[in-house]
């Protein structure tokens, strides 16, 4: 299958997977089931709109204060906040994992700093990590603010010039084993022709 348009999800992770996205590249066969987690997804987003709700309030100088897939427009297309807390003028995007790694957590972070950066109304953000190891739907929460805008502008302008036919911009995995980790699509085309260096023993 292959992945139209540029993601913003997909460029807090890698520079080169939001440029194969752009590509029409095709995506190799996901080490997860997609679909079961889109679905654990929307579940955990609208539990976070409840929260935020009970926290800040449902309504707001007489318009509901809670919106959900928020569209944040960027220069090669636009995001989806899963939620946006007009009172507070604050942005919530969630994220879920079991793994031990602190790759989903960063990545979750890149990803609400560059919402934030683009949302004209946004002021600051908050990530919501769901561990259902550790209370399925109590979440941790890191308050985040905007990326700075050399990040930000030098992250899109990679992708830019790989759309214009430039280079593909750096990968951001030492070894293809990681690309799980940031649910990457693109690890097989990332990683042709790669051999891993032979480890040195003195």
């Amino acid at each position: 299958m292959t992945m139209d348009g540029v993601r913003l999800s997909q460029l807090a992770k890698c520079s080169r997977m939001a440029a194969y996205g752009a590509l029409g590249t095709l995506t190799d066969e996901l080490p997860y089931d997609p679909e079961e987690s889109w679905f654990r997804g929307k579940v955990y987003e609208a539990v976070a709109a409840l929260r935020a709700g009970s926290e800040w309030g449902t309504e707001y100088d007489g318009q509901p204060n809670i919106e959900r897939q928020r569209v944040v427009p960027w220069p090669l297309g636009e995001g989806h906040a899963d939620v946006f807390v007009r009172s507070e003028r604050l942005l919530i995007e969630c994220k879920s994992s079991v793994s031990d790694s602190d790759i989903p957590l960063v990545d979750g972070m890149r990803q609400l700093q560059l919402y934030v950066h683009f949302d004209p109304e946004a002021v600051a953000g908050e990530l919501w990590f769901f561990d259902p190891r550790k209370g399925a739907f109590k979440p941790l929460r890191i308050r985040a603010e905007a990326m700075d805008v050399a990040t930000a502008e030098r992250l899109v302008d990679n992708v830019r010039q790989a759309m214009d036919g430039g280079d593909l911009p750096p990968r951001v995995c030492s070894h293809p084993k990681m690309g799980p980790e940031h649910l990457c699509p693109f690890v097989e085309t990332c990683f042709d022709g790669w051999v891993e260096p032979v480890a040195r023993i003195d």
